[in-house]
């Protein structure tokens, strides 16, 4: 959690009393265990006391990157400790998670700070570890590291690679910031990844001393939410954490940002940089969150950053006419007792930037804040604090484990909210203008400052000095600022605006057909899965499956041929003719007026254009479900589109072809293309014969009186022919770009197969999925530890192609060692699958099952499947027992149908120096 993360609108809910220098004791939460062992470990508990709930674990170790002697050493134990472990003769954490079916950034996962390490396990019901066993895997990964050389000769390369795929202009930018703004701190040149010389000087002996060092019971916390039985928590508590000997936590004396007398400037710019600011700040500190000092220091805080930051970007108009583009105004806690304050202008006049933020800083320190916004931000903040009393009560156990993490890491404490929010009050109440502004002076004339110049790559531009600096803010309070006034929105307008909103859009359907009679029909029913389906004359169908919704609302899809590759016109002709006919006019309602219309109905048609066909959407009220198809029926029927409209769109067309990479032969196809020939293409689309899927409680008498008789009104043509996919190539293409700056490859495999496509197919495929992405990982990263990060996805369409995409950064050198490993995983996956823990792929599927089975997209997009491949609901019986049937000799079978792959193209970027 970063100390930028501030309490927002909550910190209304810190205990308070009316004067700071009141005593009083701040105490946890009643609801929360909190308990320290004789050895100095913590913990704290929250339980939710609900069945349903599992239980989360975060370890917090008090070290960071702030704590590095080589610079990167915190961040090298949180990967160290994953690797070969005392407690499970020798084998690493990765390999047993990997033997109970966790998987890292999922069930377990670890992160490094500044100030902070922390290791989370999440868990479902009835998972793998129960809390006993889940407390000792963080137990031993916080003490029972083997630390191994040879282990390390591979992580410090899975590390540089790290560092290799994290390398980015922001992070860059945001390292050179915090130079400046956290100078003379150890927060300035310790980035939390650490440095590449650092990194390979390191020595195992070196990791070990740090181990013992920082990772010590008094030096640690451990948060517990869920639902957990306390007594079992403090036996599995003592068992583990309390067995160790007690070690004083480590003197850590430099975790506070040291403050000093200065003026300190300095200059932010990178070779690729863009931006071009002025920003000029001050440095003060807070007292600890646990003494009403310090609480009283914030409250007024929230109420500075809120009407200060305001005021400032009001004060635009000053600069209407310079090269000044914005000015904005950020408070920051840049470390549990520091306050970071700071004013920027977005220019690219240093020194009238310069200028300005200085201007900007007396403006604020001659008039203050205003009165009427004060008066307004109390009102909202007492509204606040009532809101809070519902949603507090409504908190669940994850949210717990967030404030709890948030109090530890500003070293505070977790209050009881009605303890809280009754201080809070009558703080509110007591709160004056006149306090308020006496300490955004006492902020803004901190002893210490800094300025920075923020300067595009390639510019040349001189940091003003001191003296510069100190002779024009010593001449800014003999000048009278004023304050810009802030614009006065008109009251006529305001009634005008409301008038028109509330004021009902009503539009005349009686164009719109529907027949007179109810309109001949098939059907067919399934009574076990509770499908039915109609089928009109003109090639309409409607299935309808009749189950509740959680909300109580209506899932409703149209499919249709109408993609965008067909046989009948090149691609770019049937995306345009789709999107201006979906913004057209309708004769009975112009387009504007329409769209305040489904506003007030809250009923609206989403459209999702693929290759293959055209798919429109919408969730609404069952009671709206006529208004819903009238407006359907009115889209593909009564939609208008003039020679004028045709005329615009030819401008817009041509611009827009020219910038394809072959663009004379559309071009010359633009140039025979009149208004008649390019409204025919869009009725052929709105007249294609379509199958409109619902998912709800609708009603038999709905669908024959108010989807039927509008449906068959509708004059449909032929279904398009679908163009004929490309089969690609067989055999295998290598690319090599050369776009990279120095040290850097990226690899990019795309691999291409025919698969016969059924829904249970892709089933299995989903399946293979992780299991091959743990492979990859296991022997890319782990093993030969060339990569940080591997991604490999695999995908069967409804047109029987298969895909495949493995994706990777790394070193130039290894190129070629890492595309034959990668093919040695894929090509010999039979070894891979039988040693998987099946039983835990079947659990996450049937886990994972039970959460997308509660949403009714999933039941729409299925039964859209189902008829597309059986054209009943088949599948909807059959997909209930398919992670059942996973099994060794099944997987292996599907992956020895794709692997090898036939045809495999290979992309490889190269940095630009190699070429």
């Amino acid at each position: 959690m970063s100390y930028k993360l501030l309490f927002h609108i909550l910190i209304l809910l810190i205990p308070v009393t009316l004067k700071a220098e009141t005593p009083a004791d701040v105490a946890w939460d009643s609801q929360l265990t909190v308990r320290t062992l004789d050895n100095g470990f913590r913990y704290i508990a929250y339980n939710s006391e609900t069945d349903s709930d599992p239980f989360n674990l975060r370890l917090i170790v008090h070290v960071g990157s702030v704590d590095d002697e080589l610079r990167g050493m915190a961040h090298n134990i949180e990967h160290m400790v994953f690797r070969a472990n005392k407690a499970y003769a020798g084998n690493t954490i990765y390999n047993y998670l990997d033997l109970l079916g966790w998987r890292t950034g999922l069930q377990v996962n670890a992160l490094t700070r500044q100030s902070e390490t922390q290791f989370m396990v999440r868990t479902r019901p009835d998972d793998a570890l129960n809390l006993e066993q889940s407390i000792d895997l963080l137990a031993n990964i916080a003490f029972n590291a083997s630390l191994l050389d040879e282990d390390w000769q591979v992580e410090r390369n899975v590390i540089l690679e790290e560092m290799r795929l994290g390398d980015s202009l922001a992070g860059r930018v945001n390292e050179l910031k915090k130079k400046v703004v956290r100078n003379n701190s150890r927060y300035a040149d310790r980035p939390t990844i650490g440095l590449k010389e650092d990194v390979q000087n390191t020595t195992i002996e070196d990791i070990r001393a740090f181990y013992e060092t920082f990772y010590v019971p008094a030096n640690m916390t451990l948060i517990v939410t869920g639902n957990i039985d306390l007594k079992v928590l403090d036996s599995a508590v003592n068992e583990t954490f309390g067995k160790q000997p007690f070690s004083p936590a480590p003197v850590r004396d430099y975790v506070e940002l040291p403050l000093k007398e200065q003026l300190y400037i300095g200059k932010v710019q990178d070779p690729q940089g863009v931006s071009s600011i002025v920003s000029t700040g001050f440095r003060s500190p807070l007292e600890p969150y646990t003494t009403m000092e310090g609480l009283y220091q914030r409250f007024q805080i929230y109420f500075l950053r809120r009407l200060a930051s305001r005021q400032v970007r009001q004060q635009m108009s000053f600069y209407e006419n310079v090269d000044i583009n914005s000015l904005s105004l950020v408070f920051e806690e840049s470390t549990a007792q520091r306050q970071v304050l700071a004013l920027a202008a977005r220019t690219p006049d240093h020194d009238l930037g310069l200028k300005a933020v200085l201007t900007e800083i007396e403006r604020l320190k001659q008039n203050g804040l205003n009165r009427e916004a004060f008066e307004q931000l109390k009102a909202d903040a007492r509204q606040s604090v009532e809101r809070n009393r519902t949603l507090v009560t409504q908190r669940n156990f994850q949210q717990w484990e967030d404030k709890i993490t948030t109090a530890v890491m500003q070293q505070g404490i977790l209050e009881d909210y009605e303890v809280r929010a009754s201080r809070t009050l009558q703080w509110i109440d007591d709160l004056t203008l006149s306090e308020l502004n006496e300490r955004l002076n006492e902020l803004l004339s901190a002893d210490d400052q800094f300025i920075y110049y923020q300067v595009p790559g390639g510019i040349e531009r001189d940091l003003p000095s001191q003296q510069q600096v100190k002779a024009f803010k010593a001449r800014l309070p003999a000048k009278k600022l004023p304050l810009a006034q802030a614009p006065e929105p008109s009251q006529e307008a305001d009634n005008a605006l409301t008038e028109k909103e509330q004021e009902p859009v009503r539009i005349d359907w009686s164009s719109l057909p529907a027949a007179s009679e109810p309109p001949p029909f098939t059907k067919k029913s399934w009574p076990e899965t509770g499908v039915q389906q109609w089928t009109l004359d003109n090639g309409y169908s409607v299935v309808w499956l009749k189950q509740p919704t959680r909300d109580n609302k209506l899932y409703i899809r149209t499919i249709d041929n109408g993609g965008y590759l067909n046989s009948q016109n090149p691609e770019w002709m049937n995306k345009a003719a789709v999107q201006v006919w979906q913004q057209t006019d309708l004769s009975p309602v112009s387009a504007e007026h329409l769209q305040g219309w489904q506003g007030q109905n809250g009923i609206e048609w989403s459209w999702t254009h693929r290759e293959h066909q055209l798919d429109r959407g919408a969730v609404i009220e069952a009671d709206k479900l006529d208004k819903l198809i009238r407006l359907y029926t009115a889209r593909q029927s009564l939609w208008q589109f003039s020679e004028s409209d045709f005329e615009q769109l030819m401008d817009t067309l041509s611009t827009s072809i020219q910038a394809m990479s072959e663009p004379q032969e559309a071009l010359n196809t633009l140039e025979t293309l009149d208004h008649s020939a390019f409204k025919d293409i869009m009725r052929t689309f709105a007249q294609q014969p379509a199958t409109l899927y619902i998912v709800g409680e609708a009603t038999k008498a709905q669908i024959a009186g108010q989807v039927l008789p509008y449906l068959a009104t509708l004059t449909t043509s032929k279904p398009f022919t679908m163009a004929a996919a490309t089969p690609a190539p067989e055999g295998s293409e290598r690319r090599v770009d050369y776009i990279h700056p120095q040290g850097k490859a990226t690899v990019t495999i795309n691999g291409h197969s025919t698969l016969s496509w059924k829904p249970e197919t892709s089933f299995y495929i989903s399946a293979l999925n992780p299991i091959i992405q743990r492979a990859l990982r296991n022997e890319l990263r782990h093993r030969l530890g060339g990569v940080y990060r591997v991604q490999f996805e695999m995908q069967l369409n409804q047109n029987d192609q298969l895909t495949t995409r493995l994706e990777f950064t790394t070193n130039p050198g290894r190129v070629d060692e890492l595309i034959a490993a990668s093919e040695g995983v894929l090509n010999n996956l039979e070894n891979v699958i039988a040693s998987e823990n099946l039983d835990r792929v079947r659990d996450d599927i049937d886990f994972a099952e039970s959460l997308r089975m509660a949403d009714a997209n999933t039941w729409l997009r299925r039964l859209i499947l189902s008829f597309k491949r059986y054209q009943s609901p088949q599948y909807l019986h059959t997909m209930q027992q398919l992670s059942q049937s996973i099994d060794a000799e099944q997987l292996t079978s599907m992956a020895e149908q794709i692997f090898p792959l036939k045809s495999q193209r290979i992309f490889i970027g190269l940095p630009v120096n190699k070429k």
